[in-house]
């Protein structure tokens, strides 16, 4: 491979992975635990990932608890390191915190 090609190819691998990080949760679901007090919406969902993704589309969401014998999601307002005081034991539940795009915003000019 011609070294041009070979670092077009290099870089364009480079920066994609990055694209593809950048969009990577790296948060685990804390079992039996849950985050009291701050729900701001409850609806029933197949599986937890639509918890995620419905977290990932509200503005308010922080974080999210999930009822695994009733499949409900809690969207939650706060995180459990802004109320520590309300983060609960909860054999029930399991709770998450949402990273992606907190506290950005999109800015079109």
């Amino acid at each position: 491979m011609p070294p041009t090609v070979f670092y077009v190819y290099f870089w364009s691998v480079f920066l994609s992975c990055g694209a593809v990080l950048e969009q990577c949760r790296y948060e685990f679901n804390i079992q039996g635990m849950a985050l009291n007090g701050f729900i701001f919406k409850k609806f029933s969902v197949r599986g937890p990932h639509v918890c995620d993704d419905r977290c990932d589309r509200e503005l308010t969401c922080q974080s999210f608890n999930f009822v695994k014998e009733t499949s409900t999601c809690e969207l939650n307002n706060r995180t459990k390191e802004a109320r520590p005081e309300n983060f609960k034991p909860d054999p029930a539940r399991f709770y998450i915190r949402r990273l992606n795009n907190r506290g950005r915003y999109l800015v079109l000019s």
